[in-house]
């Protein structure tokens, strides 16, 4: 499974998981040089805590995208 933003791989797994009709990679699958770390954060009673990525490509850029 890939995952593409802005025409660009940000991401690719065989290992995906699918919660409530959301496509989740493993922590470790985003490209480093598309995705850096955000500081947001979001608390869900059914997936905990959950962190973001911010998403760069092309210098347009998409905040907790990921």
């Amino acid at each position: 499974m890939e995952a593409i933003w802005n025409d660009t791989v940000i991401a690719e797994s065989d290992h995906t998981t699918e919660v409530k009709g959301y496509l989740y990679f493993p922590l470790a699958t985003p490209d480093r040089g598309y995705a850096d770390n955000s500081d947001s954060q979001t608390v869900c009673p059914r997936k905990d805590c959950a962190s973001h990525f911010r998403l760069k490509v092309d210098e347009k850029v998409n905040k907790d995208a990921a």
